[in-house]
C-alpha cells in the first residue's frame, strides 16, 4: 500500500511540474511571467484588465503653475544614480532658487486619475546618524497590467496616513550616494478619484523633485546588451505621459526639460535602455559584480556612457565610485 501511495504521489509531482513547465516555458510563457510580476507591485486581485486602454489619467499631479521643467526619463545623477532613472521629476518652484539655504515651495499632489494606491512607504535619509530628511512614496493602479509610482511625497493625505498608520509595516536599511536610508512600506487599498489631493511635494531642504514612474507589462520590454541583469521595472518601464489624455498630455509633454532647455529629440518622453551591444555606449558594470538584476542596485560601484536626457546629441560619461581618484558625477 505504501509503495502505490508513494507511485501515486511521484505521478502526481512529475504531472504537476509538467503542467508548470508548460505554462513557465511553452505558449502561456510569457502570459505567466508578467502575471507574477504584477504581484510584486500589489496589483489587487480583482483590478479590471487594462484591454488595450492607454490614456487612463486627465489631471497633471502637479498644477502647471507648481512646477518649472519636467525631467524626461535618463536623469544621470550619480552616484546613487549612475544609470539613466526609470522615471521622470516635476520640479518644484523655488523663488529663492538662487539661494543655497532655501527650500522648494510646498504644493499639492493630485491623483491623475481614478486609481486604487496599493502601497504606500516612507524613506529617512541619514547622514552618520542624523537624521536630514524624511518622505513617502507610493504605488498604484488604474487597472491590473499598469502600474505607477511616486516618490519623494513631502506629506500624505490625512485619508492615506491613517490607513498607512494602521498597517503592519517591512522595513529595510541601506546606503547609496554616501547616505544611509531606511525604507518602511505596507500594501493598502484605496480608492482615489481624479483630482484627489493624496499628499504634497516640496517644502524642504534637498527635495526639489516630485518622481513619477510608469510600468507596463504588456508594453515590449526595454532591451539591454545582457538582459540577464535586468527584470521587473526595468524592462517594463514607459513614458507616464503617454497614459495621459489631451490636453493634459500636450501640456505636460511642453514642459519636458530642465532648466538649460526643452528636449526636442525623439523621444521627447527620454530613453533608458541605452545599451549598444560591441560599443562603449551604455551601462557599464564593475568587474566581478554577479550576473543578476540585484546587482543593479545600488548603482555607486558602476558607471555609464549614455546621451544627455536632455541634450540629447551630448554624450556624458555617469561616474559613481568605481574609478579610484575621481570624484563621482557627470563627465561630458
Amino acid at each position: 500500500m505504501k509503495k502505490k501511495i508513494l507511485i501515486g504521489v511521484l505521478i502526481l509531482f512529475l504531472i504537476i511540474s509538467g503542467v508548470v513547465a508548460f505554462f513557465l516555458f511553452g505558449p502561456g510563457g510569457e502570459k505567466l511571467e508578467k502575471f507574477v510580476q504584477t504581484k510584486q507591485y500589489n496589483i489587487p486581485s480583482d483590478a479590471a484588465s487594462c484591454g488595450d486602454k492607454k490614456e487612463f489619467f486627465s489631471v497633471s499631479p502637479v498644477a502647471y503653475e507648481d512646477f518649472s521643467d519636467l525631467a524626461p526619463l535618463g536623469t544621470v545623477s550619480p552616484p546613487s544614480h549612475t544609470f539613466p532613472t526609470d522615471h521622470m521629476y516635476f520640479f518644484i518652484k523655488n523663488e529663492n532658487i538662487n539661494d543655497p539655504e532655501s527650500i522648494p515651495n510646498k504644493v499639492p499632489v493630485y491623483a491623475p486619475g481614478d486609481m486604487t494606491i496599493t502601497k504606500i512607504g516612507s524613506q529617512e535619509r541619514y547622514e552618520g546618524g542624523d537624521l536630514l530628511s524624511s518622505d513617502y512614496n507610493m504605488d498604484f493602479v488604474p487597472c491590473k497590467e499598469v502600474s505607477g509610482y511616486f516618490i519623494h511625497l513631502s506629506s500624505i493625505s490625512d485619508k492615506l496616513k491613517e490607513e498607512f498608520d494602521e498597517q503592519q509595516k517591512m522595513c529595510n536599511e541601506y546606503s547609496t550616494g554616501g547616505y544611509n536610508y531606511k525604507n518602511c512600506e505596507a500594501g493598502v487599498e484605496i480608492k482615489v478619484k481624479a483630482g484627489e489631493q493624496i499628499g504634497t511635494a516640496g517644502g524642504m531642504k534637498d527635495q526639489a523633485a516630485l518622481d513619477l514612474g510608469m510600468i507596463d507589462f504588456r508594453a515590449d520590454p526595454l532591451t539591454y546588451a545582457n538582459q540577464k541583469r535586468w527584470q521587473g521595472k526595468s524592462v517594463s518601464t514607459v513614458c507616464p505621459l503617454d497614459y495621459f489624455s489631451s490636453p493634459a498630455k500636450e501640456e505636460l509633454f511642453a514642459k519636458v526639460g530642465d532648466n538649460r532647455e526643452k528636449r526636442t529629440i525623439e523621444p521627447i518622453c527620454g530613453q533608458i535602455d541605452q545599451d549598444i551591444a560591441g560599443t562603449s555606449q551604455g551601462v557599464w558594470f564593475k568587474k566581478g559584480t554577479p550576473e543578476n538584476p540585484k546587482s543593479t542596485h545600488p548603482e555607486d560601484p558602476h558607471l555609464s556612457l549614455v546621451h544627455d536626457n536632455v541634450n540629447y546629441a551630448q554624450p556624458v560619461f555617469s561616474i559613481g565610485n568605481s574609478v579610484q581618484g575621481l570624484e563621482a558625477g557627470r563627465y561630458y
